[in-house]
């Protein structure tokens, strides 16, 4: 990936006090995660190719020489090399790099689809602010303490689902 700056957590939240410089950011922000993504595809894509080229030098080589890899030579299967294949180092690491690298492009994906949501939370946003949603004639809010109440509730869910997901799978282990 290129070795542009992200900073998710802070790129995704919205400062509702400051609606007009949000919207003049978002569009760089988007902009941003968006060429990242790109980047990581052409780094996924690379890493199939990089695997499909791996796998086939080491199937070359166990048909070169399949004593060599303890396969009988008049029986030998293409399922049996591609297995032999699948075990060696070589594969292995290659197939790790892909799977980081898809995994690089899943992140950036849900990222991207992040800032669909916050467009359209900021377009919510200056709506209820037209609507004069936030005048306070009689008890002033603080959104940003609201906010923090919120996701620290969120957090707290968060924390009890890994402990439901724990017990569960310890439940199962004892089976």
């Amino acid at each position: 990936m290129s070795e542009i700056e992200l900073d998710y957590e802070a790129d995704r939240s919205i400062d509702h006090n400051a609606l007009d410089i949000e919207w003049v950011e978002q569009a760089n922000h988007y902009g941003r995660y968006a060429e990242q993504l790109a980047h990581a595809k052409l780094a996924a894509d690379s890493a199939k190719e990089n695997l499909d080229i791996v796998d086939t030098d080491i199937i070359a080589e166990i048909r070169k020489d399949p004593e060599k890899h303890g396969l009988d030579p008049k029986k030998v299967t293409e399922t049996a090399m591609k297995g032999l294949a699948k075990l060696d180092k070589r594969h292995t690491e290659a197939f790790e790099k892909e799977l980081k690298a898809k995994h690089d492009v899943d992140v950036l994906a849900g990222a991207v689809k992040a800032f669909d949501h916050k467009k359209a939370a900021l377009e919510n946003l200056v709506k209820l602010m037209a609507a004069q949603y936030f005048a306070s004639p009689s008890e002033p809010r603080d959104l940003d303490e609201e906010v923090v109440r919120k996701m620290k509730q969120e957090r707290r869910n968060k924390d009890i689902r890994k402990v439901s997901t724990r017990t569960r799978r310890s439940k199962g282990e004892m089976r």
